[in-house]
């Protein structure tokens, strides 16, 4: 999760649930909204009352800045689960999604092909923008990094970071924050890389 104090306008907080299918990383739901840091916590409840009826849950990360303190306060003692990810020291927000897009360049960083179970990838913004079009807008030398087109960019960012070091972690074995199996319904069609 990236998380944002901003209700009414600014940043937006982003949730995201992430499944691992062998070297894939597929983005299976999104949550994404302009809250108050008691409604983040809300908001994030929800969510993982909705993917433990659609899946399996074992981790949850969330950035350690202001808003997403407040949540693991909250969140600590009853997801033993949560991982607080610092976002200091990883260089700028372009460079931690720099820092990714060779997973996206590879094709192993999966969204949904559109039907109606992924609207909320498709749905237009305020500014005529899908999901796939903010990420978009983020390739290249020079990429547009206007806090409300890089917050969906930056969740992601967290879990890839977050697979990356748990995949060179000696002796490690895969991530597993999902039970593709059990998440069927969510799976039902993915497309190649955005970038």
């Amino acid at each position: 999760m990236d998380a944002a104090e901003t209700e009414g306008g600014g940043d937006y907080t982003v949730i995201q649930w992430w499944g691992i299918r062998g070297r894939e990383s597929l983005l299976l739901q999104q949550w994404r909204g302009q809250w108050a840091d008691t409604r983040v916590v809300r908001e994030v409840r929800q969510a993982i009352a909705w993917v433990s009826m659609h899946g399996t849950l074992s981790t949850v990360l969330v950035e350690d800045t202001s808003a997403g303190k407040v949540a693991i306060a909250a969140l600590r003692q009853q997801l033993p689960q949560l991982e607080a990810v610092p976002a200091s020291g990883q260089g700028s927000k372009r460079d931690r999604i720099r820092g990714v897009r060779m997973l996206w360049s590879l094709g192993t960083v999966l969204l949904p092909s559109p039907s109606p179970q992924a609207a909320w990838c498709y749905d237009v913004d305020r500014d005529g923008h899908t999901l796939i079009d903010r990420l978009r807008r983020l390739r290249g030398e020079r990429p547009d990094m206007r806090g409300e087109l890089d917050d969906e960019a930056d969740a992601a960012t967290i879990f890839l970071r977050w697979r990356m070091v748990a995949w060179d972690a000696p002796s490690a074995q895969a991530p597993d924050p999902c039970d593709l199996a059990s998440a069927a319904d969510a799976l039902a069609g993915y497309g190649g890389a955005v970038w």
